[in-house]
């Protein structure tokens, strides 16, 4: 069944499977070892100057990733096929041959055989329920896309976790559900342009010049993408008072030194290195001389090392390219401690490399323990062990602490204002405070649902709220706008969106200074 999107904002739904295209082979050209110009001397008789796409179309033919259907012509307006989408997109990624491909419809010898291959192998693409992958089937836009943005989460380039984006397509309701966050994250990159009146087009046939376009921009984002660290996950197949031996998906090995090992969960909890054993799942990665091993039960959280140094701007720590602000705990560790020194992180959500963001994450000093954020709020998460009409008590790491009910507002994780009464002993709560007579506290009915923060607004220059790094606005009437200007207020964000700059987002935003 056909689901109408929502015109406003669309969370995320990762997707990684194919769909259609038809056509015959163009006239093949290896592509280089490295993306460079291999031809300066290329024309196409059915292509001039005129034509949108000229430039991308020569361009993609001069780098050896999109050639003509023969040495004359390159058929701009024909429809792109399933075979020639994933070829396009394996030149682009340099790829020379593939593993043995088990669709039924794909034989060995053609010119895509290895190119399908590949896009199986890495999860680019999927069959039909008839083990067959249909190369000559023509691809619709939405669904060329869904497979470009497939292509760039298996290269790095692509959005992890949650994130969202308004899409402003007039023919939105066309979109298929499948295809949301493709087509959300074509609103950011613009592999395929909307027409004169906006519409995307999303069911048409994807036409040759368009893919040409879009492999330009595929090109450039890989071409210019910072070198991926390691991070495949390896298999524990040894582990002793001396070493960790461990293996890849190829079967390769390699060994670490357990006096220089440094075990956590993939959550940011420290471990023994003794708690690790064969059989796990690992991530490592090499920090000067410290390596760190982690063991990943599930592969959610995105994990680096970095550099953090000290931000004039923000007066808090921010990574090497200034991307990334920190709140860092003042009370146990400085900044001018941690200034220049190579962190692991730990990021709960993906923050898109765009600057300034500030983002939950949680950070590991190699060796030195843990850095826990200072929010603008004061928060205390734990479980009610203690609740009368006056007061409730919550405890967290063996620590108790007393809020008055009396002027405290409370609300369940979904943003929705609930009465005290409705608490209980044993709920999971965060208390978020400025003083203890004077607290929002949110009931965790589950880990799901809204993500909260609290953070400072003020009046952007276009009437709106913005948030203090400038990334999010608000909606909210005029009165409002003023009555909130400079006040710190704590948000219910329904998606999450601090990745991305000028998103409008529907939110709750609760004045903690007044809530009561």
């Amino acid at each position: 069944m056909m689901h109408k999107i929502s015109a406003s904002v669309i969370a995320l739904a990762l997707i990684a499977s194919s769909a259609g295209v038809f056509a015959d082979e163009p006239v093949l050209i290896s592509a280089p070892e490295t993306p460079e110009l291999i031809s300066s001397n290329i024309s196409f008789s059915d292509v001039d100057e005129n034509n949108e796409f000229y430039e991308d179309i020569i361009k993609s033919a001069q780098n050896g990733i999109f050639n003509g259907i023969d040495e004359e012509h390159f058929d701009p307006d024909g429809a792109v096929t399933r075979g020639m989408l994933v070829t396009v997109l394996g030149r682009t990624d340099n790829v020379k041959e593939g593993t043995k491909c088990d669709f039924s419809d794909v034989e060995e010898g053609e010119w895509y055989y290895d190119y399908v291959a590949w896009a199986k192998e890495n999860g680019i693409v999927d069959g039909f329920e008839d083990g067959t992958f249909k190369p000559s089937q023509a691809v619709s836009r939405q669904d060329a896309l869904k497979i470009i943005y497939s292509f760039c989460e298996y290269k790095g380039i692509g959005p992890v976790e949650s994130w969202a984006v308004n899409i402003p397509y007039a023919d939105l309701d066309q979109v298929a559900e499948y295809a949301s966050s493709p087509v959300m994250w074509n609103v950011i990159n613009e592999y395929m342009l909307p027409d004169a009146s906006n519409n995307l087009r999303p069911r048409d046939d994807a036409k040759r010049g368009e893919l040409a376009h879009a492999t330009n921009v595929l090109f450039d984002q890989v071409k210019n993408a910072p070198e991926k660290e390691n991070t495949a996950l390896k298999e524990i197949t040894e582990i002793n008072d001396e070493k960790i031996v461990l293996k890849d998906s190829d079967g390769q090995e390699m060994s670490v030194p357990a006096a220089d090992a440094l075990a956590y969960d993939n959550d940011g909890t420290e471990l023994k290195v003794s708690d690790l054993k064969a059989g796990d799942k690992a991530l490592v990665l090499e920090n000067g001389g410290k390596i760190a091993v982690i063991r990943s039960n599930e592969d959610k959280n995105a994990v680096a090392f970095d550099t953090f140094v000290k931000s004039d701007s923000l007066g808090d720590m921010i990574d090497s390219k200034g991307e990334l602000a920190l709140y860092i705990d003042t009370e146990k560790y400085s900044i001018e401690e941690l200034e220049g020194k190579q962190l692991l992180v730990f990021y709960n959500i993906m923050t898109m490399s765009l600057p300034p963001i500030t983002t939950p994450v949680k950070i590991v000093v190699a060796g030195e323990g843990q850095v826990s954020l200072k929010p603008v709020f004061e928060s205390v998460s734990g479980e009610i062990t203690k609740l009368d009409d006056k007061s409730l008590t919550i405890k967290a790491e063996e620590i108790e602490s007393v809020f008055d009910l009396s002027d405290s507002a409370v609300y369940d994780n979904a943003a929705e204002e609930i009465k005290a009464a409705d608490l209980k002993v044993g709920d999971s709560v965060t208390v978020y405070s400025k003083t203890e007579k004077n607290a929002a506290v949110i009931v965790k009915n589950s880990d799901e649902g809204n993500f909260t923060t609290a953070d400072k607004f003020v009046l952007a220059e276009d009437g709106k709220l913005a948030d203090s790094t400038g990334m999010l606005s608000l909606n909210v009437s005029e009165d409002d706008a003023k009555s909130l200007d400079g006040k710190e207020l704590l948000v219910f964000y329904t998606v999450t969106t601090r990745s991305i700059p000028a998103i409008t987002t529907p939110v709750k935003v609760i004045d903690l200074t007044a809530a009561n």
